[in-house]
């Protein structure tokens, strides 16, 4: 009986451009593999090993000719298909680690399950037994006593901060790390002055009095003299919020047009941060759409989050209001109330403005080729 024929390679070519200069990576390379081989595929540093696996995991695609997967013809396939075969039928052990930071070892290897038809029965039972298996267990959650590399250099892990999660620019806060001030200024940077300073008054009241001491010793340890000008900018929020209380004064008597710039400036902010969100993804949505994810699903996921963002922020202001509300009538004769049409209309146009902002930055996720953003660093 003749064995079955799984991938079949004809003359494929690949050639990637640095700048001005063209790089072959693989040069007519034919290549058979039937059902059952265990095929290992050598060679030195840059003789095309990865771009040829990449093609072969449909992550990339040849420049020329043809590439044959269960006597399906993958150049034909769009891109949703491919997704599909990257999800069922090809296994990917990367040569770098491509795991999420944010998820742990059980949400990592979960994390095709999210993007395939089939309906996997005791699942959560199943991905733990792997986990089991290759010595995991217990291990995911416990980096105290490793050593990691920080630009080159070696680190210890003495310490575990809690969960943040993403600030309000989209910015992954776990994903951070900490390290001794002078360690960094000598080691890391290679510097011995600080740019940023952070410091916290005792009370509001006090917030004066620390800004005029803080300024006093900055002035000595710069050897600055009496009459000189400071080297220096320090702003604290008394000085914040004067200007945001006198900016709200100035437009009062505008308030529908602020009403309309406000959300003209909340989209844009919606649209940047999602942008913002893309780019520090990228490696993850390569590795979503290496295990299956189409298209439609990153779609989906970048404007669901976008609508979540603008929604949080409209039932935010709803809250805002119902307080504002209360204390005008108990504490001031203006007598106010919000209808539930209103209501409606602030949560319908939170909706349309994370729909209407989120939709270029999802679009852009969407459309990542999926070896370029496993590339990105």
């Amino acid at each position: 009986m003749e064995d079955k024929l799984i991938i079949k390679i004809e003359s494929i070519s690949k050639t990637y451009k640095i700048g001005d200069i063209s790089v072959k990576a693989l040069r007519g390379v034919d290549l058979q593999i039937n059902e059952g081989e265990f095929v290992a595929i050598m060679g030195p540093s840059g003789s095309g090993k990865s771009t040829l696996m990449n093609i072969i995991g449909c992550l990339d695609t040849p420049d020329s000719g043809k590439y044959f997967l269960e006597n399906i013809d993958v150049s034909k396939l769009n891109d949703n298909q491919l997704a599909n075969i990257r999800n069922t039928k090809v296994g990917f052990i990367f040569q770098t680690f491509n795991l999420l930071s944010r998820f742990n070892t059980f949400q990592n290897v979960e994390l095709p399950t999210i993007y395939t038809k089939i309906k996997l029965k005791n699942k959560n039972q199943r991905i733990s037994e792997y986990i089991n298996s290759v010595g995991l267990k217990g291990k995911e959650e416990n980096p105290i006593g490793k050593n990691i590399k920080i630009l080159g250099k070696n680190f210890k892990v003495i310490g575990t901060a809690k969960s943040k999660g993403t600030n309000t620019f989209g910015q992954d806060q776990d994903n951070t790390v900490a390290v001794p001030i002078t360690t960094a200024m000598s080691k890391l940077y290679g510097q011995n002055y600080l740019n940023l300073i952070i410091a916290k008054a005792q009370n509001e009241k006090n917030m004066d009095l620390a800004s005029e001491e803080i300024t006093r010793i900055l002035r000595k340890q710069h050897g600055i003299k009496s009459g000189g000008k400071d080297d220096f900018t320090i702003q604290n929020q008394t000085e914040i919020l004067n200007t945001l209380s006198a900016v709200t004064n100035i437009f009062t008597i505008a308030i529908s047009s602020i009403a309309a710039i406000s959300l003209l400036v909340g989209g844009i902010g919606i649209m940047n941060i999602m942008l913002v969100s893309v780019t520090e993804r990228t490696r993850e949505i390569g590795i979503r759409k290496a295990i299956g994810a189409k298209n439609k699903d990153i779609l989906t996921q970048f404007l669901t989050e976008s609508v979540v963002l603008s929604l949080t922020g409209g039932l935010m202001g709803i809250i805002f209001a119902f307080v504002i509300s209360i204390l005008l009538n108990k504490y001031s004769p203006i007598s106010t109330s919000i209808s539930a049409p209103s209501i409606i209309l602030a949560i319908s146009f939170s909706t349309f403005v994370g729909l209407f902002f989120g939709i270029y930055p999802a679009m852009r996720a969407a459309r990542l080729n999926p070896i370029e953003a496993l590339r990105y660093e």
